[in-house]
């Protein structure tokens, strides 16, 4: 979350702060939407973060393992066996 206070988060920015107050008390859809892509553009504008890096994951498996790698990258092993 983009929030100023919230845990693992050093950007703030009270116009941002206040359009997510804002969001969590509409029922309105059609507003909440808006104001989420006021909140995006704001975002945007001004690179609160820069990714500069990207692992890219490479699995090397049997071919008797059944298992898919998650689009997230995480590794539950109760997710795999082996073929007979």
């Amino acid at each position: 979350m983009m929030q100023t206070g919230q845990v693992l988060s050093h950007y703030s920015n009270p116009k941002l702060d206040a359009m997510i107050e804002e969001n969590h008390s509409t029922m309105d859809k059609a507003k909440r939407q808006k104001i989420y892509s006021e909140a995006a553009k704001l975002v945007k504008e001004e690179v609160p973060w820069v990714f500069s890096y990207q692992q890219m994951d490479i699995y090397g498996v049997s071919a008797r393992l059944n298992w898919k790698p998650r689009p997230d990258e995480r590794l539950f092993l109760v997710d795999m066996s082996f073929k007979k």
